[in-house]
């Protein structure tokens, strides 16, 4: 159990957007992570290509603070190095919107 409000908050939402960025055939969770997917949790891709941590109207994406920031970070990086508990999975999919696409009759 972690002692700040934020900095969970932060670090069970970097957990999940982990485990959501893998596809099910890279299970179990490969050790490598890709950068761009980290530094688009924090960053945003100027016009120049690259990162920047404001993007004119906001220091950065969390209005909470750097707390959030720093969970996010430390929960996305121990994905690889700690596997989803199956009760992390099941809400993390029971808060996921399913939306099935007609398949054309023929």
């Amino acid at each position: 159990m972690l002692d700040h409000d934020r900095f969970s908050q932060g670090y069970h939402n970097g957990r999940r957007y982990y485990f959501e960025d893998q596809s099910p055939e890279e299970q179990p969770p490969p050790v490598q992570i890709r950068v761009s997917n980290l530094l688009h949790l924090v960053a945003i891709l100027d016009e120049q290509g690259r990162y920047q941590l404001e993007d004119g109207r906001d220091i950065t994406a969390f209005k909470e603070g750097v707390e959030e920031l720093v969970g996010v970070l430390i929960g996305y990086l121990g994905g690889p190095l700690c596997p989803e508990t199956l009760e992390e999975q099941q809400k993390r999919q029971a808060e996921c919107i399913v939306i099935h696409e007609a398949v054309p009759v023929r």
